[in-house]
């Protein structure tokens, strides 16, 4: 299945990419590279939900999640055995899989790590799997709508 791989890519992109940048910042003792012009990484934890959210509470938080992608997850399978939308189903599959990315990050580390930065007022610093989910919502609210 096609959606399956899909999210298989997105959650190796994503654990891959966060690897690949924590190992970076340890080996060159930065704490910030400019990547083109206001795109920067840098290597950030984030120990809460978005924006930090329940950060002081991570058995909460990581029920909530777990109970989240749970239902993602039922919602993906009935999709895909009742055969309908694939506009549908991709756009869950973004959302699944960076989700999942996430959730690996979370219960692997008890935390998420971040590393993207765009040097304008207020945008939190985000990872690949947060990019995969934005685009993913934001394709399936349209969708609904």
């Amino acid at each position: 299945m096609v959606y399956i791989l899909i999210i298989c890519l997105i959650v190796s992109l994503d654990l891959g990419s966060k690897k690949y940048v924590a190992q970076f910042f340890r080996e060159k003792e930065i704490n910030i590279k400019r990547i083109y012009k206001s795109l920067y990484f840098t290597l950030v934890y984030n120990e809460g939900a978005f924006l930090g959210l329940l950060s002081k509470k991570k058995l909460l938080l990581k029920f909530i999640i777990s109970i989240t992608i749970f239902f993602l997850y039922a919602v993906f399978i009935f999709e895909i055995l009742q055969d309908n939308d694939p506009k549908l189903k991709l756009f869950l599959s973004f959302v699944l899989g960076g989700a999942t990315g996430n959730y690996i990050d979370r219960i692997k580390n008890d935390r998420v790590t971040d590393f993207i930065f765009f040097k304008f007022k207020g945008l939190p610093v985000f990872n690949i799997a947060d990019i995969f989910i934005f685009i993913g919502a934001i394709l399936l609210i349209i969708k609904m709508w």
